[in-house]
């Protein structure tokens, strides 16, 4: 299979360390003469709807890895059915829009496609490549470390030590002030962020979906970390998508939800334990990090990651027979190329309740629920 163009893209969200993978994809490709295609904004643009140009080896690499975001734009989950119609069901929505990747891969004689991609995104567009019989690499990139099949993900590093600094500002704030503070991580459905930024921080509660907790539980960690430890600040690390109390679960809106008055009684999980704290005598304040996350300087950690499986993306393209879809993977301290399953619906990887670093945490008597 003779591979001459290929087109690389950001698929999903935004987070750091896309532009090491990608400077390494056009680096490996220059010296096998391989011309590389820049596809902007992500879905967006695969779908023909924005620009692509070529990337050559003489482009500015070394500020461009650099930079905080993906140089060649984003386009997040929830736009990427921006053409769906009412009424329309996925598998249609889908047969509609394979032609319009096939008009943009056409257009670009483009022979197989990289793209750094998130856990929905990653298994969306290998499906659409497998039914245009277009060689397909995923390179996993999300810092809410969700997506499956591998152990890491490019971004997730570099987030967690970025808010495990934020939480450390946070800490001196608690303890001049005598309160309790409360920080909300990005995370989306899974509890990965929480759990490694809120154990790198010393947090004393650690809520993520995972493990449900109660609003007693809390104040019950509060009153002994006050009493067996003489102080009465303290930090509550959140995962955006904990939701509510047991009880309380409808209370709170889900990631990712736009939220509209009336329809949920609070916006953020972290609004919620604010006033429910209150309610029970904890006078707590919440500070939602939010996109400030995505934009963290990229780790030595990620960079390295990048990097590697920029490369191995290419290499593995080029040892293909036939047109295959593959995600490269950090499993086990090894990085490999493995099949992306059977292009499944999309799901997700979850905290294991029997983790080291779960386990840790609840030896160290941080409060997780459960």
């Amino acid at each position: 299979m003779k591979i001459k163009r290929i087109g690389v893209f950001t698929s999903g969200g935004d987070c750091a360390g896309l532009n090491f993978a990608i400077s390494a994809v056009v680096r490996r490709c220059s010296r096998l003469g391989i011309e590389v295609i820049g596809i902007e904004n992500g879905a967006e643009g695969i779908m023909g709807q924005a620009p692509a140009r070529p990337l050559p080896i003489s482009m500015p690499w070394g500020e461009i890895m650099r930079q905080g975001s993906t140089f060649l734009g984003a386009w997040s989950k929830s736009n990427w059915k921006f053409e769906r119609k009412p009424g329309e069901t996925e598998a249609d929505y889908r047969k509609r829009e394979r032609p319009m990747w096939a008009k943009t891969i056409a257009k670009n004689k483009l022979d197989a496609i990289i793209s750094t991609s998130g856990n929905g995104s990653m298994f969306y567009s290998a499906e659409i490549c497998s039914h245009l019989g277009v060689p397909f690499i995923g390179i996993p990139k999300t810092l809410d470390n969700d997506v499956l099949d591998t152990d890491v993900s490019i971004g997730f590093e570099s987030t967690v030590r970025f808010c495990a600094e934020m939480i450390d500002n946070l800490f001196w704030t608690a303890k001049g002030h005598r309160r309790i503070l409360i920080a909300e991580v990005m995370g989306r459905d899974v509890g990965h962020l929480a759990l490694h930024s809120g154990l790198a921080s010393g947090a004393d509660v650690i809520l993520i979906p995972e493990s449900k907790y109660t609003l007693e539980g809390i104040v019950a960690k509060l009153n002994e970390v006050k009493k067996n430890e003489k102080r009465e600040h303290a930090l509550i690390v959140v995962a955006e998508g904990a939701g509510g109390a047991k009880g309380d679960e409808d209370l709170v809106s889900p990631p990712n939800t736009k939220f509209k008055a009336g329809m949920m009684k609070f916006p953020s999980v972290g609004e919620y334990l604010e006033v429910k704290l209150g309610e029970l005598g904890v006078h707590a304040r919440t500070c939602k990090l939010g996109h400030i996350q995505r934009g963290a300087t990229t780790s030595s950690y990620d960079r390295k990651l990048g990097q590697i499986m920029g490369v191995l993306a290419v290499d593995t393209l080029l040892a293909m027979k036939k047109p295959e879809q593959k995600m490269i993977s950090l499993t086990a301290g090894r990085i490999k190329a493995g099949n992306i399953g059977n292009l499944r619906e999309i799901e997700e990887k979850y905290v294991d309740l029997k983790s080291d670093e779960v386990l840790t945490a609840k030896a160290l008597g941080i409060y997780m629920g459960g």
